[in-house]
C-alpha cells in the first residue's frame, strides 16, 4: 500500500486557490485550512514516511509531469 502526498509550497497553493474564483476561497480562510493541514495531515505523513509506504510527488510542475509521476506511482501498486 502506498500514500501520495504531493508536495507544493504554501505559496504557490495560495495563489492557486485565490486564483480559482470561489467565494470561500479568501485569504483569512487559505491559512485557516493551511494551519489545520499542519497541526492534523502533515504529522500522519511522518507516520506513513516511518513505514516507507509514503510516496512524496513535487506538484509544483506541470499537470503532465504531476501525471506522469502519478501513474509511476501507481504503477509501482500492481
Amino acid at each position: 500500500r502506498r500514500v501520495i502526498n504531493l508536495q507544493v509550497p504554501e505559496s504557490v497553493l495560495i495563489t492557486r486557490m485565490l486564483s480559482r474564483g470561489r467565494q470561500d476561497d479568501t485569504a483569512a480562510v487559505i491559512q485557516d485550512r493551511l494551519q489545520v493541514y499542519h497541526r492534523q495531515t502533515a504529522p500522519i505523513l511522518e507516520f506513513y514516511r516511518d513505514r516507507h509506504c509514503l510516496v512524496d510527488i513535487d506538484g509544483d510542475t506541470t499537470v503532465e509531469a504531476v501525471t506522469q509521476r502519478l501513474n509511476a506511482a501507481l504503477a509501482d501498486l500492481s
